[in-house]
């Protein structure tokens, strides 16, 4: 029921859409969402949950201790590692995942991979459909912003592959008026997609001459 509202609203920062893309730390501000994005909830279950919640990337890090109170991680160490109690993550382990996995990718109290990595898409959608506002920067800024909304999306799209199997791969902003019924792709198809993020990624990072490597030996 809040659908329209949802894809109609500016990014929530109390600006208007042109602010916030027309302003280089503003456009910043609003793409490292990807990265440290949070959610705030005022009470779940009964009113037992309050704070602040990552929504990003960091969802899907194997040893995330972060989400809730018992701050459980997808791989099941923290319950495997505290007298190995069954509770929320070992179902998990030993395959009976139905009553459970609801908690990891859909709750905001636990670990909401799903809904993360879509959020994620999203924003980096918006970021390259709105790249041309960007005003009073240099186009190495430009072309960085570009290169990282290319890799972001594609590390989005595979995790959720990663852990689900194919989903649509979406590569513009979806309107309330689009077309929302898409077609799960395969993995194959996914991992041509993925790879042809990457490969635009890496030509923009070495346009802005801002290719991160690891250090080589001895550097």
């Amino acid at each position: 029921s809040c659908l329209e509202d949802y894809l109609d609203k500016a990014p929530e920062s109390g600006l208007s859409e042109d602010e916030v893309f027309s302003k280089y730390l503003n456009f910043k501000q609003y793409f490292n969402s990807v990265y440290d994005g949070q959610v705030y909830f005022e009470g779940i279950n009964g009113g037992q949950l309050k704070g602040w919640y990552n929504y990003n990337l960091k969802t899907t890090f194997y040893m995330y201790f972060v989400q809730w109170g018992q701050k459980y991680t997808w791989e099941s160490m923290t319950d495997m590692s505290d007298v190995g109690r069954l509770e929320f993550a070992q179902p998990i382990k030993s395959g009976n995942i139905a009553a459970d996995i609801y908690k990891f990718i859909t709750s905001g109290a636990h670990r909401p991979i799903l809904r993360s990595m879509f959020i994620v898409i999203r924003t980096c959608n918006l970021t390259l459909q709105n790249i041309g506002k960007l005003k009073s920067t240099n186009q190495e800024d430009i072309d960085d912003f570009i290169a990282q909304a290319h890799f972001v999306r594609a590390y989005a799209h595979f995790e959720l592959m990663r852990i689900w199997g194919g989903m649509p791969y979406i590569t513009k902003v979806i309107g309330p008026d689009d077309q929302w019924d898409m077609p799960r792709l395969s993995r194959h198809e996914t991992l041509l997609k993925v790879a042809a993020d990457l490969d635009t990624a890496a030509l923009y990072f070495e346009k802005a001459g801002r290719m991160r490597r690891d250090a080589g030996p001895g550097q």
